[in-house]
């Protein structure tokens, strides 16, 4: 697997036309929330490509915004814009707050630690925030509350191929953590980034 500027880039590029056909596809407004999750992805990645040619302190706090502040929040919350089946949608609004808590903790984590990130072995190491998940009720508190909130949300969903794309991105997880430990924020979102132009499959299949 090559991790680079140029494949941060492409990513990027391609995620931004999935995404904008995503957009296009969703009839309904409810699936806009899911159909955005492909440009979302686009900058996250572009980011990431800037700090990998300017090593910009700016661009690693905007991969960091996205990687900690949205994506607990986001996906169990677009996921519940889409949901019909009430008990799913209560499960779904439950994980929501519990991610909105993550975001938040996560920020001031961010916020009030020195930001310090560098590559290593062709590879990007966000130190800010491997010092989060250092402390024993930080890494269960947080990293469980983390996976839950970006992972589980596919799998409570009622429509098929979100579950699909719970399956996927929960073994990127297991692979980014067991393969690439010291890079996993860089290295999981690389995955979730490729991941997410599903996104336009299942809007697609549920206009």
């Amino acid at each position: 697997m090559c991790f680079s500027a140029s494949a941060s880039f492409i990513a990027s590029g391609i995620l931004v036309v999935i995404g904008l056909f995503s957009v296009i596809s969703a009839k309904e407004r409810k699936w806009l929330f899911v159909a955005l999750i492909p440009l979302f992805f686009a900058i996250q990645q572009c980011a990431e490509g800037l700090v990998w040619v300017y090593k910009s302190p700016i661009a690693a706090l905007a991969f960091l915004f996205f990687a900690f502040i949205v994506w607990p929040f986001y996906i169990p919350f677009s996921c519940l814009m889409v949901e019909s089946d009430n008990a799913r949608s209560r499960l779904l609004y439950a994980l929501t707050i519990i991610g909105s808590g993550v975001s938040v903790c996560l920020l001031f984590g961010v916020l009030s630690s020195d930001l310090s990130f560098y590559i290593q072995d062709c590879h990007i190491v966000y130190d800010a925030a491997g010092r989060l998940f250092t402390y024993g009720y930080m890494w269960v508190a947080l990293a469980g509350g983390y996976c839950m909130t970006t992972i589980l949300p596919f799998f409570i969903s009622s429509h098929r191929y979100m579950k699909i794309m719970g399956i996927l991105i929960g073994c990127s997880c297991l692979i980014a953590y067991l393969f690439y430990t010291v890079y996993f924020v860089s290295v999981w979102c690389f995955f979730a980034a490729l991941i997410s132009s599903a996104v336009l499959v299942i809007v697609r299949k549920n206009r």
